[in-house]
């Protein structure tokens, strides 16, 4: 059984600067804490894929909608937003705001999400 790397969350909210890749909030206390976590976009229990550009740095409420399929990015990096979440009694608040807005990514384009990999999470999980 493959280990998970304990260095991919440190290595993705570093790249990103510490910013959720789509919505923007950057959230860093004195002594290092954020309010971004380091997300796979193709699961690592189906990947074993650690590297960064299979990782996308994002805050809690981003993290679980595209977890979710309520969130995904684009072909042009985009933010993408699916109409599921304003179904019934849902109040998606801001993430509506946030629908083609590109995705803040990290300064070198070699670290950027692979779109395969983005590609993938749209196929898999992301419905309009």
């Amino acid at each position: 059984m493959k280990a998970r790397d304990q260095g991919f969350r440190k290595t993705i909210v570093f790249l990103y600067d510490y910013r959720c890749a789509l919505c923007g909030i950057r959230m860093l206390t004195s002594d290092g804490h954020t309010v971004v976590e380091a997300a796979h976009i193709i699961p690592w229990v189906e990947s074993h894929d650690d590297r960064p550009t299979n990782g996308l740095s994002l805050c809690r409420l981003c993290h679980w909608s595209f977890d979710e399929g309520l969130m995904s990015v684009g072909k042009k990096y985009e933010v993408l937003v699916s109409g599921r979440g304003q179904v019934d009694r849902n109040l998606p608040g801001h993430i509506l705001t946030l629908r083609d807005r590109s995705i803040f990514t990290p300064e070198e384009n070699r670290f950027w999400p692979a779109q395969k990999n983005l590609d993938f999470h749209r196929r898999k999980y992301f419905r309009e």
